[in-house]
C-alpha cells in the first residue's frame, strides 16, 4: 500500500513538474515573440507632443465641406487684416498655373516657424471590430505630410502634422496662429503654395468619448476643396485637446 502511494505520489510530482515546465516555456516565448495586441481607445489617447489620430478605413471617402466655426466647435479666432488687392490677384494667378506637388517645406511667418515637411508614418489599427488608419508626427523638428492627402495645388484636404512639446516641438507656437494670417508651403518642384487661416479650433480629445473623436478625425480626412489642415496637441502639460487650423488657398 505505501509502494502504490509513493509510486502516485512520484507520478503526481512528475506530472506538476512537466505543468511548471511548460507554463514557464509559454511565458519564455511571450517575451521573445510578442503577440499582436489590439489596442483600446484608451491606449491609443495615451501619447506625448502628438496623440495619433484614427480615421476608419471605411470612411476615408467621405468629403466634408469647408465649415465655418459653430458653437459647438471652439474657436480662438482673429481679424482678418486687409489683404492688398493686387498682390492677392498676383499669388492667385501664380498658384493657378502650377501643377500639384508634394510638400516639403512650411513656413509661417506670423510665428518665426520655418520647417521641413516628411511624409507622416501611418499603420491600420484595429478597435472594436473596426479597422482604422492611425497617423503619427515625425520624431523631429519636421511637420508630417499624410501621404494619402491631397499634394498642393490639386482639390482635397493637403493635411501636415507635428509635435508641439517633444522631438523638435516643430508645432510649438502653434496656437498662437490667429484667424486670417498666412501659411506658405513650399512643393517638391520649388513651387510656393500660399493660404490664409479660415478656422482654429481647440477641440477635446484625451478622455472624449469614441464619437467626438471621430468627429475631431473628420478634419483629417478628404474634402471637395482645396485646403490646407495642421493638426497637433493641446495644451503643452496634458495633451487632452486638440489643435486644428484650416486654411484656404489665396486664389
Amino acid at each position: 500500500m505505501k509502494a502504490w502511494m509513493s509510486r502516485y505520489s512520484a507520478y503526481g510530482m512528475v506530472g506538476v513538474g512537466l505543468v511548471l515546465l511548460v507554463m514557464g516555456a509559454v511565458g519564455l516565448a511571450r517575451l521573445i515573440w510578442p503577440a499582436e495586441t489590439q489596442p483600446t481607445a484608451a491606449e491609443l489617447s495615451v501619447g506625448d507632443g502628438f496623440v495619433p489620430m484614427e480615421v476608419p478605413v471605411s470612411s476615408l471617402e467621405r468629403a466634408p465641406g469647408l465649415d465655418q466655426p459653430t458653437a459647438s466647435s471652439p474657436v480662438a479666432a482673429g481679424t482678418a487684416p486687409q489683404e492688398d488687392a493686387a498682390e492677392v490677384r498676383a499669388l492667385a494667378a501664380t498658384q493657378r498655373a502650377r501643377v500639384p506637388e508634394v510638400p516639403v517645406h512650411l513656413r509661417i511667418p506670423s510665428v518665426g516657424l520655418d520647417a521641413p515637411v516628411q511624409p507622416a508614418t501611418a499603420r491600420k489599427v484595429w478597435m472594436a471590430a473596426q479597422q482604422y488608419e492611425q497617423w503619427t508626427a515625425p520624431d523631429e523638428f519636421a511637420a508630417g505630410w499624410h501621404a494619402d492627402s491631397a499634394r498642393l495645388g490639386e482639390p482635397g484636404n493637403t493635411v501636415l502634422n507635428g509635435h508641439h512639446n517633444v522631438s523638435g516641438k516643430v508645432f510649438e507656437r502653434l496656437v498662437d496662429v490667429a484667424v486670417g494670417e498666412r501659411i506658405v508651403v513650399v512643393g517638391d518642384k520649388g513651387g510656393e503654395f500660399t493660404y490664409v487661416v479660415v478656422n482654429k479650433m481647440i477641440l477635446p480629445e484625451k478622455g472624449a468619448s469614441p464619437e467626438e473623436r471621430l468627429e475631431n478625425a473628420r478634419w483629417i480626412m478628404p474634402s471637395t476643396d482645396e485646403r490646407l489642415t495642421l493638426v497637433t496637441c493641446w495644451p503643452a502639460d496634458s495633451n487632452t485637446h486638440r489643435l486644428i487650423l484650416v486654411a484656404s488657398p489665396l486664389n
